[in-house]
């Protein structure tokens, strides 16, 4: 049995962990995007993705103080590095995003994110789904 309190630290885990979000594609320009992370202090974590620092920083820290028992957030951030963004889909259309350094891991954990959320299977990436940040 799971500890209420632990409950909503295990979910956010889950979905820190599974890099699983629904985006219907990849932009035709994709761009170099910040990564900003934040932690409350029970220890819960919060990331958010955008083109610049200090759009990234205000989504992830509303975000924060919006999810956490005791807002106190603590925002780090992180440059733009060249990135591969891809999206797996399944057979009904819907879509899983996953990006990295390296091209085959973005594609492994997007198919991953895929296969453990699909409920109706056929996961697949298609070459046109996956781009180069600039």
């Amino acid at each position: 049995m799971v500890k209420k309190n632990l409950l909503p630290l295990l979910v956010v885990s889950f979905l820190f962990v599974s890099g699983c979000t629904t985006q219907p594609s990849i932009p035709k320009n994709a761009h170099a995007m910040w990564r900003c992370n934040a932690t409350d202090s029970r220890g819960m974590h919060w990331f958010q993705y955008s083109p610049t620092r200090v759009e990234a920083a205000n989504l992830v820290r509303d975000q924060c103080n919006a999810g956490s028992y005791q807002p106190t957030c603590v925002v780090h951030c992180f440059p733009p590095k060249r990135r591969w963004h891809c999206v797996a889909v399944d057979k009904k259309g819907h879509t899983w995003y996953w990006n990295s350094t390296r091209w085959l891991k973005a594609i492994q954990h997007a198919r991953r994110a895929c296969k453990k959320h699909s409920t109706v299977g056929g996961c697949r990436v298609p070459s046109k789904n996956c781009k180069k940040s600039l």
